[in-house]
């Protein structure tokens, strides 16, 4: 009589792992649809939606806007890897004087399977916290820049920075270290903790220079020239906290 093998009864702790390695998956895929690819001219960056009654607005660093008087701004949104990305035009809303953030008017509806973030003022960013991130980081292949869209990456918060050189990414404690690697065409990506809310937009890292290594806070680029090259953001990440955005938020409300 030949017996089949009985399956091993999963164990409290092993499933406890799973739910959260499903729990976790369901988090990246919640920021790659709350993320999208901003072009303008042959420049990139990220930008994600933000919830609103009506039409989304669409959230992302000043610097990747700044050619938009010169160029339309095009916003790309994932369709999920077997469907190419759906591109809607918008406008620059808002430019903020006092940080690196402005905010995009869609031109046309969002499609369906984009997934706006609200955004909670009570949120709070501790050292040790887990947090995913959403960008269109590039690459060089061959000699060649290119661009990896529509990825997520994790990270773990290590810290804030006070200091006054850090006010684009905001004054006090207000810009959140994550020690997440972040290339050129990610600035202004979102940075969701492990309950799916929004804690902080992409804003650079530091920068090696040259044979010094010297480090620099600089937005996130890839920069060759003379023989000397700048990797940006190669272990750390700088993030603009969620309080300072809702700040920002407000006061273009009441203009």
């Amino acid at each position: 009589m030949l017996c089949g093998l009985l399956p091993t009864p999963q164990t409290t702790t092993e499933a406890q792992h799973t739910a959260r390695a499903v729990e976790l998956r369901s988090l990246h895929e919640l920021a790659v649809f709350a993320t999208v690819r901003i072009q303008v001219g042959t420049s990139w960056g990220t930008g994600w939606l933000l919830a609103q009654s009506g039409r989304p607005l669409v959230v992302t660093n000043r610097h990747v806007v700044e050619e938009a008087l010169r160029a339309p701004v095009r916003v790309q949104f994932y369709q999920g890897t077997d469907r190419p990305p759906v591109e809607v035009v918008a406008r620059v809303l808002h430019r903020s004087e006092r940080i690196d953030l402005a905010v995009l008017r869609l031109e046309a509806d969002a499609p369906p399977t984009a997934r706006p973030i609200p955004m909670h003022t009570d949120t709070t960013v501790v050292r040790g916290e887990r947090i995913v991130l959403g960008g269109n980081p590039s690459t060089v292949i061959g000699g060649e820049a290119t661009f990896l869209p529509f990825q997520t990456t994790e990270g773990v918060v290590t810290g804030h920075v006070a200091n006054p050189l850090f006010e684009p990414c905001g004054a006090g404690r207000n810009c959140v270290v994550v020690d997440a690697a972040s290339m050129q065409g990610s600035s202004g990506g979102p940075a969701l903790n492990l309950d799916g809310r929004l804690v902080g937009m992409l804003w650079g890292g530091p920068e090696l220079r040259g044979s010094s290594r010297t480090v620099v806070a600089a937005p996130g680029r890839l920069v060759v020239a003379h023989g000397e090259t700048s990797i940006a953001n190669p272990a750390f990440a700088y993030l603009i906290h969620t309080r300072v955005m809702a700040e920002e938020l407000r006061s273009m409300e009441r203009r």
